[in-house]
């Protein structure tokens, strides 16, 4: 049985489990659009400095949602409101636990966050590297025109 997933923004704290496995992801994922040098190095520290300070003072028009499941952290989405007056919010970063069953966390929420914004424009999503050849978002996660372009 899969355990629920939970919708939350986040809190301060959560900091160190987000930059974790943001760098996590990134480790696995990034390969080639970051060097090796940096990803099995400084990533771990780099990103803990981000989100620390992130967290610890939002920007106005930000904000980051957090899925848990089973009381651990199984993915997260950062979103700046608005961000371009063409292309509307960017969905910033979204990064899923790669061995959580419930995977599909990172789509959930980023369709929880679609229809729940306050911006009224469209979301500008950016896939980078190889995730660009496999990912798109479903149907029935676009409330309003959405953009998805790859950067490789």
């Amino acid at each position: 049985m899969t355990a629920q997933v939970h919708y939350r923004l986040t809190r301060a704290c959560d900091a160190p489990a987000v930059a974790a496995l943001h760098a996590e992801s990134w480790q696995r994922h990034y390969r080639g659009a970051y060097s090796d040098a940096f990803l099995d190095g400084d990533v771990v520290a780099e990103r803990a400095a981000v989100w620390t300070q992130r967290l610890r003072e939002p920007e106005a028009g930000q904000f980051t949602i957090v899925a848990e499941s089973a009381g651990l952290l199984a993915g997260f989405v950062h979103t700046i409101l608005d961000a371009d007056p063409v292309w509307g919010s960017l969905v910033d970063n979204l990064h899923v636990d790669y061995d959580r069953s419930e995977a599909e966390s990172g789509v959930a929420s980023w369709g929880r966050r679609c229809r729940s914004s306050p911006s009224t424009g469209p979301v500008q999503v950016s896939i980078f590297g190889s995730l660009s050849r496999t990912w798109r978002p479903r149907a029935s996660m676009r409330p309003r025109a959405a953009s998805v372009s790859s950067v490789v």
